[in-house]
């Protein structure tokens, strides 16, 4: 894990997530999904993380929609966002039996055919719908899962989030090391989960995504095979 100084800033956005997180506990479900939802487009209005980025790539996407229904989406999405990350801390303190109760896991025997041959599993999602939540519900049902990270830039948050996906039963590897740590999990018999939809760079294979060319991760083919 990197050792990274906190900026001030960061420090700031760390207050506003543990603050947010204390303040899910005590509201229950709804009112912590109204509070991430509240988090998120403050981080998009006001801190302005990656703001510009996101707003390209929505233009990019969809060339016919103008500017305000750009914004709209984008801020729909740190919302989303927010309630994500919150929803994570909340289950970080939940037991076991708590988890079990709030999902649903279909399809599990494809893990466990897998397991029980001694091969392990590949994983492949995109930051779409609760992935954490999906995570969280596969080590609560007794599957051993590694999920392959890339370390935020705020370290403080890097460090509650890796947390909290730790007390969940995760394996948390850094996508700089998911190739030899992967494999290992691998032949050791767990499942290895990649959210894979961000750019690869130079590293990646270009394949087109909303008709333009975008670098995709090969990690997850790679592992496979």
């Amino acid at each position: 894990m990197s050792a990274r100084r906190p900026t001030q800033r960061h420090r700031l956005e760390h207050l506003l997530l543990a603050t947010g997180a204390a303040a899910a506990g005590v509201v229950g479900g709804r009112g912590a999904d109204l509070l991430g939802s509240a988090l998120g487009r403050l981080t998009y209005r006001t801190l302005r993380l990656r703001r510009r980025e996101v707003e390209e790539n929505l233009r990019r996407a969809f060339p016919a929609q103008d500017q305000a229904w750009v914004r709209a989406t984008a801020a729909a999405a740190y919302a989303h966002l927010g309630r994500e990350l919150l929803a994570l801390l909340g289950l970080a303190s939940s037991g076991r039996e708590e988890i079990l109760a709030r999902t649903e896991a279909l399809g599990l025997y494809s893990f466990r055919e897998a397991l029980r041959r001694g091969q392990g599993a590949v994983v492949v999602s995109g930051h779409f719908g609760n992935w954490e939540i999906a995570a969280a519900s596969l080590t609560a049902r007794g599957i051993p899962l590694d999920v392959v990270v890339q370390p935020l830039a705020n370290p403080l948050v890097d460090r509650a989030v890796r947390r909290a996906r730790e007390r969940l039963g995760m394996h948390v590897i850094e996508r700089a090391h998911a190739a030899r740590q992967g494999l290992a999990a691998l032949r050791a018999g767990r499942v290895v989960a990649l959210v894979a939809d961000q750019d690869a760079r130079r590293a990646g294979v270009l394949v087109p995504f909303f008709g333009r060319p975008a670098s995709t991760h090969r990690g997850p083919a790679v592992l496979a095979l």
